[in-house]
């Protein structure tokens, strides 16, 4: 067998008549839609559905499937208290993943689980689907700060697995548009919220899966979704399928974007390889940017392949520029895979004798050593893309007012406590939240003082 259909879903708990008191009345099309929803995969009869949710556990690095026996959860925490789940997990099917996954040295799996009561994204869909069809065994698992390509594969392999055991398999990607769509929001008002939903729209209107990927992370975390990581996921479970597209729904009270949709697979179709096909392009890519980068990225390639490929730091090439082998200044090295971040470090302030051998030293930690990520490896190294930030100006401020975000990067100190940002940062947008957001990446009190710096960067490709 293979995949049925698939549907997004949002997850309003106002769309619950024992939740929402009265507010149900806004969201009136989505509770009809997320009705017809249930209707359809009651017409499936799936063995298994198969559901993504942006709420489930999620870590930067790995994919949780939850793991066990059984579903269990309850609405309580927002006013449904009789409002409790209980569905049998399908662990024939969750060990085959886990199974493939630790085949392809893939980061997904059941060893992370912490929470293992139904999360609200899970909770929402299955109440409309549970009250017209019960016969089938639940796969659960969340979203990850992966690259929206390993997204995608993990789709694949979750196809693969449906395949493999003859499911028959509806699939639910929980997740909700911008959340920023009007001044009543959850987090304001914002035009680039707008233009996210109108192009998401379009894309899910023609199956464009393809445009998934084309999607900025700066548009990506401005507009406040939780969709896409999502969709993404759902979307690799449909490689090589022609698709019938349905928007039954979409609407945004109180500024958050709901959108209800259904997939329906039809036919093969190799040109929608879109798994492949991005690959493809993103090492054309990442070959033109070697081609073009400048030598202070190519001493941090330099460096990464050489610590990456033989364990050993690189030494100062004889031939580099001789700027390099002056005195240091703080050196930060962006390393990203496949367009999405894959570590970040360095410090404003230098610890070597010379800008190269900081520059050396930066690269290697930020391709071994940043908390959020998995090292670098030899595997990873065709498809990262490296921007190098030389520190310049460092400078004391005495107040907010002498910062800005999209010029100047920010150091804060405060006995051992300290931390740096750089400028431009996609998340932050006034100075005030720079410094909100420097203070608690170095663990200092928001109402506490502290010292204040500010500094620009020589960026280089």
């Amino acid at each position: 067998m293979a995949i049925l259909s698939a549907f997004l879903t949002p997850h309003p708990v106002a769309s619950i008549p024992e939740i929402g008191q009265g507010d149900e009345d806004l969201i009136y099309k989505t509770i009809s839609s997320l009705q017809k929803v249930a209707d359809r995969v009651a017409e499936l009869e799936p063995d298994t559905i198969v559901l993504i949710s942006a709420h489930a556990e999620s870590y930067s690095d790995y994919f949780q499937v939850s793991d066990g026996d059984v579903a269990i959860g309850s609405l309580a925490r927002f006013g449904g208290s009789n409002i409790t789940f209980r569905n049998y997990y399908d662990r024939r099917f969750v060990k085959n993943l886990c199974d493939l996954c630790e085949k392809e040295n893939f980061p997904a799996g059941i060893d992370s689980e912490v929470h293992h009561y139904l999360d609200h994204g899970t909770m929402i869909p299955l109440y409309f689907i549970n009250q017209k069809y019960r016969a089938y065994n639940l796969v659960r698992l969340g979203i990850s700060g992966n690259s929206l390509y390993q997204h995608y594969r993990l789709g694949e392999m979750i196809k693969d697995v449906s395949n493999k055991l003859g499911r028959k398999v509806v699939v639910i990607a929980s997740g909700d548009l911008s959340h920023c769509l009007s001044n009543d929001a959850p987090y304001g008002y914002n035009e680039i919220g707008v233009k996210y939903d109108a192009r998401m729209i379009k894309a899910l209107e023609s199956a464009n899966f393809m445009d998934f990927f084309s999607f900025g992370e700066d548009s990506m975390d401005i507009s406040k979704q939780c969709a896409h990581r999502v969709l993404t996921i759902m979307a690799g479970m449909l490689d090589r399928s022609g698709i019938d597209s349905k928007i039954y729904s979409y609407e945004k009270p109180m500024g958050v974007g709901l959108c209800v949709a259904e997939f329906k697979p039809n036919g093969f179709d190799a040109s929608r390889a879109f798994g492949d096909i991005y690959l493809s392009r993103q090492t054309i890519e990442i070959n033109r940017l070697r081609e073009t980068e400048d030598e202070y990225v190519k001493l941090a390639r330099k460096a990464i392949e050489n610590y990456v490929l033989h364990n050993t730091k690189l030494k100062m090439p004889s031939n580099a520029p001789s700027e390099l082998k002056e005195a240091a200044r703080g050196v930060f090295v962006t390393i990203r895979e496949n367009g999405t971040l894959r570590g970040c470090l360095g410090s404003a302030k230098p610890s070597s004798k010379t800008l190269g051998n900081e520059l050396i030293n930066n690269a290697m930690k930020a391709a071994t050593e940043d908390p959020r990520f998995n090292e670098v490896s030899e595997s990873d190294l065709a498809y990262i893309s490296i921007v190098v930030d030389v520190i310049d100006n460092l400078v004391e401020v005495k107040s907010v007012t002498d910062l800005n975000p999209k010029v100047y990067g920010i150091v804060v100190e405060q006995g051992k406590r300290h931390a740096t940002l750089l400028p431009g940062l996609s998340t932050v947008q006034t100075a005030e939240e720079q410094l909100a957001l420097a203070k608690r990446k170095a663990g200092i009190p928001q109402n506490e003082k502290c010292r204040l710096y500010r500094f620009s960067v020589e960026r280089h490709h």
